[in-house]
């Protein structure tokens, strides 16, 4: 039996496992399970205890506790009993933690001797002799101690306990809390040390940082003997970095190697200083220059999937995230900055050659062009991408227009082969192939036969606001539909350091209104810094607010948080118009789930998203492809115009054609009226 559980019972069981023994046939769960141990081990613990004439008057308490211990170790979990995780790999039942807890919470409460004493002499026996998971067993006893601790300060400064004095006066009551004598300092100091999981608790208590003079000789013979890890640890929690140097990069690369971002994070998390050097690493890294195969091999180790540049990059931010700091990237962290640009010239380049429809040439080239700037790392990043890893030589020569040809001798052997055989064929036809990439055939794609060009109207101006204000205030529309646009930003909003810019990025670049016979493009980003008090009340009594319009939406809530930072004049009351925005999806969803909407040929049509429901409707799917383009441009495209207005606009020919079908399938279903607003 002992031979199979030291086989058998570990912690990364993912399935059952049937152990037989003499007596029994035990089954282990690995999600209800800790250790079993035979009924032996207590009794060998007990004669141990009985042996040791050193523990004196403590005697009944380490046998009383350890005997629990123990027990909650002798039977199988079963799957619907309540468990408490004490580390990663041992957890036991709610009612055997609760009954252990009690005991030793009433053990504090009324010990004779000085409670610290008590509490370190017991980690100290758990430390040295050999325990059932003996340092599960010291993190329980810790972590009941800090909180009877934490419970019994809260009194005495709330002045529940009368007899004892507050924690902060001197005082040489030996059973008063505040009297933490040196020796248990130092003490409390051995045990951190020796069992480094217990120093954050250990530090809360006896207050390691306030005796630095006291313990600095044993923390520099810790230095110069522990483990790096060790070392960072003790550094961050003493909050030491000013006086010990770390060679941090030997120190986290290795986890990086491995991909164990957990344990970084409990590294840097609980000091700053850390954080920033770790920062400042993964930024080192992050040079346009980094092999990482390279570097882990410099470490003696095989490379993860997971070390790479696009990862490094993203860790480093997620910690500056948890401090607020992430917009400090920007100024100062160059290499994070050229990873973070890097994956997102990848992901447009792949979106491109691998969905086309949803990113025009031109909308694509404009995203690059703006992305890469004049980073010529970026540059012949994009180089090589496109030629290189795509063999897009008409692509990679139109860049080559913009950017020159210097960066084609950059490219590998092979790349310059395939461009050199091929680029005297594409400049034969050049100017004919780009006029097709940038004007693609649309007969496939739906348009409207009632929309015409000229009903679609840019509003980027002040005197075209107004005119477009007096359009609505003659013509009292019944229907509109609304749609925002705006830049993609890859997840990197956060790391603008101009506060100006960051708080126009948070309002959409443009805000479409379709009515039945025209529709508007507003310029929902600049225009509405330049409209007075006056032409905002009116705008917001006449399309807004106005109770006399049904308002149209697809899936509209993020384009209604958006445009909240447009019109923060009407903060107080927003929430009123987000409310009266009818979710067409959701109206959709609604019905499809007792009616057949779109059925044909006996099959149900697909309604996800926009095109699609666009295409179940009228039997052709929307153009996307300026779905993702660089909507801050100004003057924009009239191809962007026309995708812009277009889904707004199709908002209402679709609830017609739902209006149509309710009727045709005589379903009892108004969700024009106000009550139904969904």
């Amino acid at each position: 039996m002992n031979t199979l559980r030291n086989k058998f019972l570990t912690f990364g069981l993912t399935q059952k496992i049937l152990v037989k023994s003499k007596n029994k046939m035990i089954l282990i769960n690995r999600n209800h399970s800790s250790r079993i141990v035979s009924v032996e081990a207590k009794k060998h613990f007990l004669n141990n205890v009985k042996k040791d004439k050193k523990l004196g008057k403590m005697e009944p308490i380490v046998e009383k506790f350890g005997a629990l211990w123990i027990s909650c170790f002798e039977t199988r979990h079963e799957a619907n009993q309540k468990i408490v995780p004490i580390t990663n790999r041992v957890r036991i039942l709610e009612d055997d933690a609760t009954e252990i807890e009690e005991y030793l919470w009433e053990e504090f409460m009324n010990s004779k001797q000085n409670i610290y004493q008590l509490h370190l002499n017991l980690i100290e026996y758990f430390h040295s002799n050999q325990m059932v998971n003996s340092d599960a067993c010291i993190i329980f006893l810790n972590r009941t101690f800090e909180g009877w601790w934490k419970q019994q300060v809260n009194r005495v400064k709330r002045g529940v306990i009368k007899n004892s004095c507050h924690l902060m006066q001197n005082c040489s009551d030996s059973s008063c809390l505040c009297l933490i004598q040196p020796q248990f300092v130092e003490k409390a100091f051995q045990l951190a040390i020796a069992k480094i999981f217990l120093l954050n608790s250990l530090n809360k208590i006896y207050k390691f940082d306030d005796n630095f003079q006291m313990l600095q000789p044993t923390i520099e013979k810790f230095l110069s003997n522990a483990i790096i890890l060790h070392k960072i640890r003790l550094i961050n929690e003493l909050k030491l970095n000013d006086l010990y140097q770390i060679d941090y990069e030997n120190a986290l690369i290795p986890l990086l190697i491995e991909d164990k971002y957990s344990t970084i994070e409990e590294m840097v998390s609980t000091n700053e200083k850390t954080l920033y050097a770790f920062v400042d690493v993964c930024n080192n890294l992050c040079n346009d220059n980094t092999n990482f195969k390279k570097v882990a091999e410099s470490f003696k180790m095989k490379k993860c999937h997971n070390f790479s540049g696009s990862k490094v990059a993203k860790y480093a931010v997620n910690c500056l995230k948890k401090i607020n700091k992430s917009n400090l990237v920007t100024a100062m962290y160059p290499g994070i900055i050229f990873q973070l640009k890097l994956n997102q010239l990848r992901f447009l380049i792949n979106n491109r050659y691998n969905q086309s429809d949803l990113i025009s040439f031109e909308g694509w080239t404009e995203l690059l062009t703006s992305l890469v700037g004049d980073n010529e790392n970026l540059i012949y990043q994009l180089f090589l991408e496109v030629i290189n890893y795509h063999k897009d030589v008409l692509t990679g020569f139109h860049f080559s227009k913009i950017y020159g040809d210097k960066y084609i001798s950059r490219l590998p052997a092979s790349a310059q082969a395939l461009y050199q055989n091929n680029i005297e064929l594409i400049k034969m036809d050049y100017e004919n192939k780009i006029f097709h990439l940038k004007n693609p055939n649309t007969e496939k794609f739906y348009w409207p036969e009632n929309l015409k060009i000229e009903d679609l109207e840019l509003i980027n101006s002040k005197e075209s606001f107004n005119n477009m204000l007096d359009y609505f205030e003659k013509n009292e529309p019944d229907v509109i539909g609304l749609d925002c646009e705006w830049k993609p930003s890859f997840g990197t909003e956060d790391l603008i350091d101009d506060e100006d810019l960051k708080a126009k990025n948070q309002r959409p670049d443009t805000l479409q209104i379709a009515t039945r016979n025209k529709v508007f493009v507003i310029d929902s980003r600049d225009l509405v810094d330049l409209l007075d008090e006056n032409e905002m009340d009116r705008f917001a009594k006449l399309i807004l607010f106005s109770e006399k319009m049904l308002k149209l939406g697809y899936d509209f809530d993020q384009d209604s948080k958006k445009l909240y930072h447009s019109f923060k004049k009407f903060k107080h009351v927003f929430f009123e118009f987000s409310e009266n925005v009818i979710n067409i999806n959701q109206v959709i969803s609604d019905l499809e789930k007792n009616w057949s909407l779109f059925e044909t040929n006996g099959k149900n049509l697909k309604t996800k998203g926009l095109s699609k429901l666009t295409e179940s409707c009228f039997g052709k799917p929307l153009d996307k492809s300026e779905c993702m383009s660089n909507w801050q441009n100004r003057p924009l495209r009239k191809s962007q115009i026309r995708y812009a207005c277009l889904d707004a606009y199709i908002l209402i020919e679709i609830h017609d054609f739902i209006q149509r079908r309710i009727k045709e399938l005589n379903i009892e279903y108004d969700y024009t009226s106000k009550s139904s607003f969904l």
